[in-house]
């Protein structure tokens, strides 16, 4: 969103962090954090509760809601951390009173990502159809760990996981790019 095209506009938060008079409160970093941790706390809420439905859940969706919730948590922390560093790690949810959390190195919150991502990878199934199909899948999240781990110059972890996407052998290239 910095192209020429966008740079010129005048007052756009782009323009404004290109400039360096970018503050916490310039809106387009505020709408990320806030976010994506709105979106952390959701999946927290729903992998802490979601056991309540288990016995009126089929065992096949049960898993795929968990790797769901999962991934995006995990996908959340990975734009975060590329984004910000350090952030708070939070993977519970939390009364107000204990909501004010320090950051938490980096390196931990990419292990958590990685772990998340191995996790979701697991319940995952390989494809959907019909109105499924979007969905977040096991190649999606052996894709974030790879992104991710490339990113964060994990360049045995990316290509391990960039490796298992292939071993899958659904996704392919298209053919007339």
């Amino acid at each position: 969103a910095t192209t020429d095209i966008m740079w010129f506009r005048a007052g756009d938060d782009a323009q404004t962090i290109g400039l360096g008079q970018h503050t916490p409160n310039t809106g387009l970093i505020r709408n990320i954090w806030s976010t994506y941790y709105g979106g952390i706390a959701k999946c927290n809420t729903l992998l802490e509760n979601m056991s309540k439905a288990k016995d009126v859940t089929s065992a096949a969706l049960y898993n795929r809601i968990d790797g769901e919730a999962r991934f995006l948590r995990a996908y959340y922390y990975g734009c975060l951390i590329s984004l910000y560093g350090d952030v708070p790690l939070i993977n519970k949810t939390l009364p107000a009173a204990e909501s004010f959390v320090a950051r938490t190195p980096k390196a931990q919150v990419l292990d958590f990502v990685f772990k998340e991502l191995d996790d979701a990878a697991a319940k995952l199934p390989v494809s959907y159809t019909g109105l499924d199909v979007g969905r977040a899948s096991k190649g999606s999240a052996l894709a974030a760990k790879a992104r991710f781990a490339l990113y964060n110059e994990k360049f045995d972890v990316a290509a391990a996981a960039a490796k298992a996407v292939m071993d899958l052998n659904y996704h392919s290239l298209f053919s007339n790019y």
